[in-house]
């Protein structure tokens, strides 16, 4: 079997957790580690790359969290659902603003017409 890590972050009903599963030179190990507040995607990044590592692991028989961790689970679609959904708030927000600087650009190309209409007219 090869080597692997499985992260799985939770809420635990009080705190938000990663308990962390790795199996490396044929023998299971286990962390956990306690976020506190509903960790953002940044801050997840950065706790990968700076606390991960310094994690220490204790050698466990058989893993508590791998079954549930190896299941399809809902928090793991509605995470994606949820992302989906930010990045669609997103191109539309960019959206209504590229719109909204194009009406601006329109109503001055209208005003400057107007004013070299007026200006013709004068002479």
């Amino acid at each position: 079997m090869e080597d692997f890590t499985i992260c799985n972050i939770l809420f635990d009903g009080q705190f938000w957790i990663a308990i962390i599963t790795r199996f490396q030179h044929g023998e299971y190990q286990e962390a956990r580690y306690t976020f506190g507040t509903e960790p953002t995607g940044p801050e997840i990044l950065q706790w990968s790359d700076t606390v991960l590592p310094t994690l220490s692991f204790v050698k466990v028989e058989k893993p508590t969290a791998l079954k549930k961790i190896l299941q399809p689970s809902c928090s793991h679609v509605s995470s994606k659902d949820r992302y989906k959904k930010a990045i669609a708030a997103c191109l539309n927000e960019k959206q209504k603003t590229k719109h909204a600087q194009e009406q601006i650009e329109k109503k001055k190309k209208y005003l400057l017409k107007k004013e070299k209409r007026k200006e013709k007219r004068k002479h």
